[in-house]
């Protein structure tokens, strides 16, 4: 698959129209990360999320994505990926977060992390879902066993609906070793999250899956987008 630099035209023009300062350089920090949009649908109170098959994250509840084909925007991956995993037709869509994302093989990423309200109905029943799809009412999302990063990131995908402590501590359950490590990186000078924020966000994975080294930081004030792919 591509990585970060077969892209770096179209990402500079996407960025440009975003007005986020970021360069290449900044994104993609290895050669292995490939570049893939993420999606938290919203309808009705419920979040949509996934129970993964496969690596990354297998076994662990997260939101429906994939990677971007050679000449696709992150927006116009976003559409697709929606369509094909989940049958629903994305038309309004907020960029949240850019991560860049290092580790062993399978969790070296760039991605472009979406919250998307849909009213729409599903667009067709030929989808193929990469797991288990279920609609889980938002203020239960933290209580579900889910990838160590999206734990440290739900506060700023969804702000204002948890504090990170909250999320730490509805993931005790599921792994009570967790908490110790997600609470020490919360501890570090971490921003406040801002609805009125896109972030950049820099992280580092250890080989038991879980994130070891975490930096976010605000880019400018989000936009809510028309799909332009």
């Amino acid at each position: 698959m591509p990585g970060v630099h077969e892209f770096a035209g179209l990402l500079r023009d996407y960025l440009g129209q975003l007005q986020l300062p970021l360069d290449i350089e900044q994104l993609g920090s290895s050669p292995a990360q490939k570049l893939a949009s993420i999606g938290w649908i919203e309808r009705g109170g419920r979040v949509l999320l996934v129970q993964r098959r496969q690596e990354p994250f297998a076994g662990r509840w997260t939101a429906p994505g994939g990677k971007l084909e050679l000449g696709e925007t992150p927006p116009a991956a976003l559409i697709r990926e929606m369509g094909e995993e989940t049958g629903l037709i994305v038309r309004r869509f907020h960029l949240r977060l850019i991560t860049s994302e290092t580790g062993r093989a399978g969790y070296n990423w760039v991605t472009f992390v979406f919250r998307c309200p849909v009213t729409e109905q599903p667009a067709h029943m030929s989808f193929r879902p990469e797991g288990v799809l279920a609609w889980v009412p938002l203020p239960v999302v933290p209580q579900r066993c889910l990838p160590s990063v999206d734990r440290l990131l739900l506060p700023y995908i969804f702000p204002g609906v948890w504090r990170p402590e909250d999320v730490i501590a509805a993931g005790r359950g599921c792994e009570p070793d967790q908490g110790a490590g997600l609470a020490r990186l919360f501890s570090h000078d971490l921003p406040i999250p801002d609805p009125a924020a896109v972030y950049f966000a820099q992280i580092r994975y250890g080989d038991d899956q879980q994130v070891e080294q975490l930096q976010i930081c605000p880019l400018r004030p989000a936009l809510s987008r028309s799909p332009n792919p």
